[in-house]
């Protein structure tokens, strides 16, 4: 998208479609950044999947910023490369992945992982099941679960998740 007319044509489009995910490049990004701001934020954030692709850092790092700023949410970032770090650390919780383009957001992030199937297994287990889990992980595995056990509580407290307290029964005698 090149064009301020063809931008707000495509706006308009999205807003009767609020149930779809939008996929933006970073030259597109750039035009709504700068001539249609307020307008296009205020529209990603209604949409239930945002993906930027083709982006530099810094337009990731001030996604990451002008969404905490419109919504007063917490933000949460993935990446898996050097040009997500700036991305990874405006973000409230940063999640690197190591992978194939080195460690450097695995370094700057909050959170790391080596495979991205790896979230649904620790970020989704939310309820009375996910801190079991984490416990039983913790008695399996002694020192990477037992970090996953601190770490997991502080990252649903960063998102106002609750869970109970992680002791199975046996583990009190």
């Amino acid at each position: 998208m090149s064009d301020l007319n063809g931008a707000l044509e495509q706006l308009d489009f999205l807003r009767t479609k609020l149930d779809c995910c939008l996929v933006i490049d970073g030259d597109s990004l750039e035009l709504f950044l700068t001539q249609l701001k307020t307008e296009f934020i205020e529209l990603a954030t209604q949409l239930p999947c945002v993906v930027a692709c083709r982006c530099s850092p810094t337009q990731k790092a001030d996604v990451a910023r002008l969404i905490r700023a419109h919504t007063r949410k917490r933000v949460c970032c993935i990446g898996d490369g050097g040009n997500d770090v700036s991305m990874i650390q405006a973000a409230d919780v940063g999640l690197g992945i190591v992978g194939k383009e080195g460690r450097q957001a695995s370094l700057a992030a909050d959170f790391s992982i080596t495979q991205f199937s790896f979230i649904t297994k620790r970020a989704f287990l939310l309820g009375p099941a996910g801190p079991l889990a984490t416990c039983f992980e913790a008695l399996k595995l002694p020192l990477p679960a037992a970090s996953s056990a601190v770490a997991r509580p502080q990252f649903l407290q960063a998102f106002g998740q609750a869970g109970p307290v992680c002791h199975p029964p046996w583990a009190h005698h």
